[in-house]
This record gives C-alpha cells, structure tokens and sequence, in this order.
C-alpha cells in the first residue's frame, strides 16, 4: 500500500499563469466526458471528446494524436465505449440533453454513423459506464441521471438501442461511478460513492434481476463517506481495488483493507490510477480543477505467483497443496484455517514452511463430516505478505475414499491466440467455478463461467472486457477459482496491426 508521510512522492500545483485560462475552459467543456480506447483498430489509443456542441474523436498512431474530428454536431452530457452492435468494433455511446441516449457505430476505421437513439426519462446525465449486467452478451449502461441523484440502469438490445431496466434513487448527490467484481461472481457490480456523510454504496444485480446493495463504510465511519475513488491494483495482488477519497480529511483509504489513510495533499475533486512511474502497479492521480497530486504506489511487487492452490478432503483430515513460481525475494509461506462456526482465521503453522514450488500440508486437528477454510500467506524478506484463497474442504469420515483435487485444467488452447481461447476444465458434479482473465498489472479484464457451446466444464474468452472493447496484444493471467481450489496461469493474444 501506500506509506502515510514516507515514501509516497507527491508533485502538486496550478497551471503556469498564462494556461490558467485556457486550461479552465477546456477542462469545463470537456470534464467527465472524455474516453480514451483503440477505436481504428490499429492497438494505439485514441480519443473521444465530449465538448460543448459536438461529439468529437482524434485517432492516435502511437506517437503524435490527429486533429480532432466532429462525428455529432450537439452537446453531449455523458459518454463511454462498448460494442453496442456486438460487430467486434468499439462503439461510442453519449448521453444528449433531453434524455436522448444516442449510439455511434464505428465502421472499424475510426469514423462512425448514426446509429439508434432511444428516448429516456433522465433531465440530464453526469457519469455514464457499460458492462454486461444481465449476461446476455449484449453491452448494458449505469449512468448518473436527475441531477445526479439517481442511478439508472439501461439494458441493451445488441443493436445499439437502450431501455431503463433499474433506476436507484440515491440519498445523497452521486459524486462517482465505476463498475468492478467486488462479490466474487461473474456479473459485473457497480460502486457509487455518495456525498457528504454516506458510506460506499455497492449495487450487485441478482439472477431474479433485483439489484442487492452493499453498504462499505469508510474510515471510522463518522462523517467520512466516500467522494470519489480510484479502481486500480493497489495492493500488489491480481484484482482491482478501490482507493476512496474521504470527506474533511484530504485523505484516502483502500475500501475494506486496515491500512492508514494517505494524504491526498488538497481536497480531491477527481481520483484516477495510472502507472505513473512506470513500474508495472498503478498510482494515484488526484485532481481538484486547479491543482494536481500524483501519489506513486511503494509496495514492492509479489515475490510469488501460485499457479494452483488445493484443498483435499480425506479421512479425518485435509490436505492443502499448492504450486508456485516464486523469485530469490521469497521466504516462506503462513498457513491459517477457518473453522465452522468461526469468523476470523487462525495460524495453524508455527513457523514459515520453507520456499518450493511444490508444497503440502496435512491437516489433522479437524473433525470429520466438518468443513473448513484456508488461506496461504507467501512472505517475502522485507516483511510483505501476500495472500491467497480461501479455499474450503469438508473433512471425510474414517474410511471414506479420497477424491482428489476438486478443478484440474485440461487444456488452455489456443495459445497463443487471435480471436478466442477456450479453457477445458475438470471439476466433479456441479462445483462452481469462476474464471477471471487479468492484464499483466492485475487489472480485472472479465469474469467468466463455465458453460461455453453447452458444455459445463468449457469456458470461452473472445479477447474482450466487460464492455465488450477488443482487448490489446499481449500477455493475460487467468485464475479458476472453486469453493475447493484455484488454478492460475497465462496465455498470450496476437492481433496483427492495421496500416
């Protein structure tokens, strides 16, 4: 995490004096609505921009950005990207004052047409994110609308179209919105920090359709609610977090972890994470319309990446074995257990069990007919923890047969990939099984399940995130993760470059 008054480096100030102006004025029309993805298909990033009369976009060659280009002649509240059509090109859809929630089709060279615009009740829109809410394969909306004082929750047709589907009255002003896995399960939850005294609202839609809500408190709970977050890997482990900017106290604190606040130097209006300093783990950029503070991330990364992770039932005891690629940084590993009816987990070894890439434990001080949960700690010599799990085994009773482990992984092909990877699993009767793809930073890319052309131990990644956009070349981290086990590895995607 970050390190309070030590170690974080922080650069802050206003614009030279004759930017100050202008900075303002391109800040004031272009504020909450500027997007940036690979809308001409040639892997560098491009832009979109929403300014005051027209919707705009400039393609980027990985060195220099075009001149912008006006693909709409009228004001756009709120925008974002998604495949609305589900055609394998990056869409653009804006929110137009009067309620209008418009789609642009891209033809898959950076210039769009009209596409369907579908009539809301929304006075107005202030933020605006896709993901697949309801599974359907086809890109859905959340946006801020009324002033920000409600939450509206769009489902889309595949063809471009929208209808209200939720619509989430908020106590209080909505300052934020992101979407991330925060349950575990492969449909997307959305996160709205709400101002000035609430905590963290977190919204999850079930199977039935109804949207669960999950309250987060943050700080001490007294008066410090949530103004705006940034999503990033804050704590050097696969999957995001949330970094939450706190009212009063110009400080942040990473959402359900015990770490001290970090100062934010000035009172935050917008919080963003990047790589920075370019060390692979995202950074905190904090912004408040005149000013700006950059908080660069000091956690040393992980000195292990475990490549499966088992709990195995057997008579009258469990057995946990784990797999692991670790560097020379790495000491040893802690073991701890949850058992029934307890809360918190307890160390069950003594001291460090030493650094392989193979190892099990056998746990006999449990009760057979019993189930209990695990988790591994890896240690590296500066003190860092990282943990993984749990993972859950119910202990047998004398004489029962063992099983063995409860996922295996059969095969991950193609790798590398262009289009698509399948991932063929193993996994006795109806185990839950849940698939999470990763960049190379740990960044949450999509949440997969198990039921590919039909089949309950396939899955298929089509190269894509939540919101449907072409992910780039590269190297991905995938985790398979049961009640009783989780499996990682990687595989490689190669698309070729458009000229």
């Amino acid at each position: 995490m970050f390190l309070p008054d030590a170690g974080n480096r922080v650069h802050s100030g206003p614009p030279a004096d004759g930017q100050q102006q202008q900075w303002q004025q391109q800040q004031q029309q272009a504020d909450g609505a500027i997007v940036s993805a690979d809308l001409n298909g040639d892997v560098y990033p491009d832009l979109a921009v929403a300014g005051e009369a027209a919707l705009l976009v400039a393609l980027g060659d990985g060195f220099t950005t075009y001149p912008l280009v006006e693909i709409a002649g009228n004001a756009v509240e709120a925008l974002t990207t998604a495949d609305v059509d589900a055609n394998g090109t990056t869409d653009l859809v804006a929110f137009h004052p009067g309620g209008l929630l418009s789609s642009y089709l891209n033809n898959g060279s950076g210039s769009f047409s009209t596409g369907p615009t579908s009539v809301t009740t929304a006075t107005s829109a202030g933020l605006l994110v896709t993901a697949d809410f309801n599974q359907d394969g086809a890109a859905d909306l959340a946006a801020s609308i009324n002033g920000d004082s409600d939450v509206g929750i769009f489902m889309g047709d595949g063809a471009g179209r929208f209808t209200l589907d939720t619509l989430v009255v908020s106590v209080y002003q909505v300052r934020d919105l992101a979407v991330l896995d925060w349950d575990g399960d492969p449909i997307p939850d959305l996160v709205v920090p709400e101002s000035p005294h609430n905590p963290v609202r977190i919204m999850s839609r079930q199977p039935s359709g109804h949207w669960a809500t999950t309250i987060q408190a943050v700080g001490n709970g007294q008066n410090q609610g949530g103004k705006t977050f940034a999503v990033g890997d804050f704590d050097a482990q696969a999957g995001d977090d949330l970094f939450v900017a706190m009212v009063y106290t110009e400080s942040g604190v990473l959402l359900g972890e015990e770490d001290p606040p970090v100062g934010l130097a000035f009172w935050p209006r917008k919080l963003l994470a990047g790589d920075i300093d370019g060390d692979g783990w995202a950074d905190v950029v904090n912004v408040n319309g005149t000013q700006t503070a950059v908080l660069l991330q000091v956690r040393t990364p992980s000195a292990v990446v475990l490549t499966g992770f088992h709990a195995i039932s057997e008579p009258g005891a469990i057995r946990i074995q784990w797999s692991a690629m670790a560097d020379a940084d790495h000491l040893g590993y802690i073991l701890e257990r949850r058992g029934p009816g307890e809360t918190v987990f307890a160390r069950i070894t003594r001291e460090l069990i030493g650094a392989r890439n193979e190892c099990s434990w056998l746990d006999v001080d449990v009760v057979g007919g019993r189930r209990y949960a695990y988790r591994l700690g890896a240690v590296d010599r500066r003190g860092n923890e990282q943990w993984f799990g749990p993972i859950e085994a119910e202990a047998l009773a004398a004489g029962a047969a063992v099983a063995g482990p409860a996922l295996r992984l059969r095969s991950a092909a193609p790798n590398p990939f262009a289009i698509e990877v399948m991932l063929e699993l193993e996994t006795p009767g109806n185990t839950r099984v849940v698939a999470r793809i990763y960049d190379v930073r740990g960044h949450l890319i999509r949440t997969l399940a198990p039921g590919a052309d039909g089949k309950p131990n396939l899955i298929r990644w089509d190269g894509r995130d939540a919101a449907g956009n072409a992910a780039p070349s590269g190297v991905y981290l995938y985790k398979l993760a049961s009640p009783e086990a989780e499996l990682t590895g990687k595989f490689v995607r190669v698309t070729t470059p458009a000229r």
